[in-house]
């Protein structure tokens, strides 16, 4: 197996070494070309090997792969014949997984894939913005976040921090009952006029397109 250097946690989900005593030079960020070329490699491998089951491309990251030696000089990791690397990651609703692949830029060719427990995946833009409209579009859960005076939009580095903003975290149930246990979804952590509304637990289930809103008891402070 082939040694990367990508996020940690990564690094553990393709049960590689890290480069402790050889690390590689900081490389230049993934270009836009780059980009789009890696998710159109990493889908066409990804469909191949899945199938027709629903994929959610959550993200697309530079990793520094150890040239491997030839003869018995080690490989100048500057240069120019080294290739690059990106890490391509998808969420499979259908088995509740991730799914990570490899892409030699350089070649334009997989380099590895394998699967990737569905507790490591983030969400994706998409499904967040996803997330947002199913519970936006629910009466109840608008009447809760005080949707009617409200212009929600996106955590983002544009929007402002006082304004109305909605932010989403995966989570995972934690009894057999629970749809959440073994389904994709998302709690929203709505933000207006720069304060969070408390007491108000809003739960969006993406593989099925649902959300459920409670109110929540009040902390109790202890005599």
């Amino acid at each position: 197996m082939r040694y990367l250097r990508s996020c940690a946690l990564l690094f553990l989900i393709f049960g590689v070494s890290l480069l402790a005593q050889n690390r590689l030079p900081p490389a230049d960020p993934l270009t836009s070309e780059e980009i789009e070329r890696a998710n159109k490699v990493a889908t066409d491998a990804a469909r191949k090997q899945l199938g027709n089951e629903r994929l959610e491309l959550v993200s697309t990251s530079l990793a520094n792969v150890k040239p491997a030696p030839t003869g018995e000089r080690q490989p100048d990791p500057k240069a120019a014949d080294v290739a690059r690397h990106a890490i391509v990651t998808f969420y499979n609703y259908g088995r509740d997984e991730g799914f990570a692949v490899l892409v030699n830029l350089n070649t334009t060719t997989v380099a590895e894939t394998v699967a990737v427990p569905s507790r490591s995946i983030g969400l994706a833009r998409t499904e967040t913005a996803r997330a947002v409209d199913i519970a936006l579009g629910n009466p109840e859960v608008r009447r809760r976040v005080h949707a009617d005076r409200a212009e929600y939009q996106l955590r983002s580095r544009r929007a402002a921090p006082d304004g109305d903003v909605v932010d989403a975290i995966p989570i995972r149930g934690t009894t057999p009952n629970d749809p959440c246990a073994r389904e994709r979804c998302v709690e929203l952590f709505f933000q207006i006029d720069g304060r969070y509304i408390v007491g108000q637990r809003i739960v969006v289930n993406l593989t099925r397109g649902t959300v459920t809103a409670e109110t929540m008891p009040a902390a109790r402070v202890q005599p």
